[in-house]
Formats: structure tokens, sequence, C-alpha cells
């Protein structure tokens, strides 16, 4: 969003996602108080004010950042232990299966699917890569895959996607 070169077709998709996620933030919400029996009142009134500054996208990404630096993503796996031989052959195999049919090659101009996630992956931080692996394999509205993936297999796909994909 903050990119002056999106196309107007990627500028549209990428709006459309963002109020997606930001529609769905207060159910996340109601379920962290729930499972952490936590008053939300605060957290209520910072989503509210995230999804006011969706149109701004500067502010939206300031607002965003430091919510996520508040509630960081807690991942029981570790993301950072390298793959054995024999995980990047099952995970190669299971990237084949499951992702190649829209990540296999760089995204065209009029694409609203990312193609190279070796390239994108690495573009981002630990965390912004495993929320965007998060959203691509538990599916939302456009994706729609359902996941079928361990907290195991989603950190092989975390190594697999920033250190075999060249």
């Amino acid at each position: 969003m903050l990119e002056d070169s999106l196309s107007p077709v990627k500028r549209a998709w990428i709006e459309a996602r963002v109020i997606n996620e930001l529609n769905i933030l207060p159910l996340l919400a109601r379920y962290y108080g729930q499972e952490q029996g936590a008053d939300i009142t605060d957290l209520s009134a910072q989503i509210v004010a995230l999804q006011q500054t969706r149109q701004q996208p500067p502010e939206l990404h300031e607002v965003a950042s430091r919510l996520s630096g508040r509630f960081p993503i807690r991942f029981t796996v570790d993301l950072q232990r390298p793959l054995k031989i024999d995980e990047i052959s099952r995970t190669t195999d299971s990237f084949n299966q499951m992702c190649l049919g829209c990540h296999v090659a760089p995204a065209g101009d009029n694409s609203v699917v990312i193609g190279d996630l070796g390239s994108f992956s690495r573009s981002m931080g630990d965390q912004e890569w495993l929320a965007r692996l998060l959203g691509g394999v538990r599916g939302d509205s456009y994706t729609v895959l359902e996941n079928p993936f361990s907290d195991s297999d989603i950190a092989r796909f975390f190594r697999y996607t920033r250190d075999q994909l060249r």
C-alpha cells in the first residue's frame, strides 16, 4: 500500500484484503480476551482506531506496527532451526502439492497473488513473514485454504521459503 508503483488492480486487491483483515480483528480480540481471561477494552479501542485509519496507509502501518508489537505472535515451534535433509524433501513435496498452484512464478503487475515466495519471504522480518504465512496457510476469504498443517509443518514452511526457495 505504501508503494507508488502498485497497479490499480493490485492496490484494490490489497485494500480489500486490509479491510477484510481489519473486520476480523474484533473477533480475534474477543477470542484473545476469552483465552487469556483479559479485559480487552483498551485493545478494542485500539482496533477501532486501526480500522479508522484504513484509508491512510502510512498511519495504518504505524498503528498496526504498535499493536503488533504489543501483541506479537506467540509461536511454540523454533522458526530458526535449520531444516534437516528429510524435512527439506518432505516440505518440498508439500509445497509442490499445496502451494505451487498459486505461487509458481513472479506475480505479474495485474496479479493478486504473491508469486515468488522465496524473495517475498526474505524481504521482511520474522514476525511479519510468520503472520503472512499463517494468513495464507490458515486461509481467509481470499485463499480459502483450510489449515491442514501442524505448527511444526508451518515452521518447516517458514524455513523452507526463506532458505530453499531461490
